[in-house]
């Protein structure tokens, strides 16, 4: 993987991510620092960033790696199965590069998210998770595919696969180009592969800023659904754990079995920490970049600001600039009309 070359190959097919700043959530920030601490030492805290991939080509960071994926590939039919987001991203991908796409999703998937992939032009196959696993459906349909037309599709896993996590990378590459530089970057983390994929792209420019004699200090911390706590699980046992089931977290996009090899193995060698969320928090932050920031995001985006706020409440590890991946803004109108409409305020 080589996430400034991705970087650069990229230009022009991808959009830069949107970085909003809101004094209304500073200040909510701000509040939730405990007495103990001097507030008035800016030294703990100056202002948050929001890395917001909601105005990315279909709405979330994984165009990054769809494209990037679509791009490289020597196939001519490509599929995968997804929640959504990279249903629609690859779909979307296939479309611009003259490619066939079929995406399996699981008959739970937003409805929003089910029509976005028709919308481009891909089939759509439809399964219950709890009958079928998308792997097996997976292969059964690159089975079905081979044999009907002769011609083996390439498969791709929506984040353990070393050309999504490329793309992802780019985000990690835009994010330390910012000035000044955040201290600490937060992502959410489903399969794993944002944030592997961020790891790979900061550490790639501080390396690029460190021959330029620039020092660069960014810590990375993920961000998950306590009802899919799979990768705090993993990376506390030292090695792979999977959930019994798909969850059904509010989080749809981090409804994942567990963390991909690939992703594993970089985040454990960084040592990254992940932070479990629950649902009811989740759910404040979601009401919280409505409110405050004038953001619609999906809950799986969420994860970051409600990690922050769990941390900032904690008293623990405070950060002056920290940045908050907000990943993705494709959410069933339904399920976001009662999380704005009826916040739930943590504790």
């Amino acid at each position: 993987m080589d996430p400034l070359s991705a970087y650069k190959e990229l230009q022009g097919s991808i959009k830069e991510t949107t970085i909003i700043q809101s004094k209304r959530l500073d200040d909510f920030l701000l509040d939730l620092i405990p007495e103990r601490f001097d507030r008035a030492k800016t030294t703990i805290f100056k202002s948050a960033l929001i890395a917001y991939e909601g105005f990315q080509h279909t709405a979330s960071f994984k165009y990054r790696a769809a494209y990037n994926a679509a791009r490289k590939s020597q196939a001519d039919h490509l599929i995968a199965a997804s929640s959504g987001n990279f249903g629609q991203a690859l779909a979307y991908a296939a479309k611009i590069r003259g490619k066939k796409c079929t995406i399996v999703m699981p008959e739970t998937s937003a409805q929003v998210k089910i029509q976005a992939v028709r919308n481009h032009g891909a089939q759509v196959v439809l399964i219950d998770t709890d009958r079928v696993s998308r792997a097996d459906a997976l292969a059964s349909l690159c089975q079905k595919i081979s044999t009907d037309h002769d011609n083996k599709p390439a498969v791709f896993s929506p984040y353990d696969h070393a050309d999504i996590i490329e793309g992802n990378s780019t985000l990690g590459i835009e994010i330390a180009s910012l000035v000044p530089t955040p201290d600490l970057v937060i992502a959410p983390v489903g399969g794993g592969g944002l944030l592997s994929g961020i790891c790979l792209g900061l550490e790639s420019a501080i390396k690029q800023a460190m021959s330029n004699n620039l020092d660069l200090a960014i810590r990375v911390i993920g961000a998950e659904p306590q009802l899919a706590n799979d990768a705090a699980r993993s990376l506390a046992a030292g090695h792979l754990i999977a959930n019994e089931k798909e969850p059904r977290t509010i989080a749809d996009g981090a409804r994942t079995i567990s963390l991909g090899k690939l992703n594993f193995e970089i985040l454990q060698a960084r040592s990254i920490e992940i932070l479990e969320i629950t649902e009811e928090q989740i759910a404040e932050a979601t009401f919280l970049l409505f409110d405050l920031c004038n953001l619609k995001c999906e809950p799986t985006g969420a994860l970051s600001l409600a990690a922050l706020i769990q941390m900032l409440r904690n008293g623990k590890d405070l950060y002056t600039r920290p940045c908050l991946v907000v990943s993705g803004a494709n959410v069933d109108s339904n399920v976001y009309a009662r999380l704005i409409n009826q916040p739930i305020v943590s504790e």
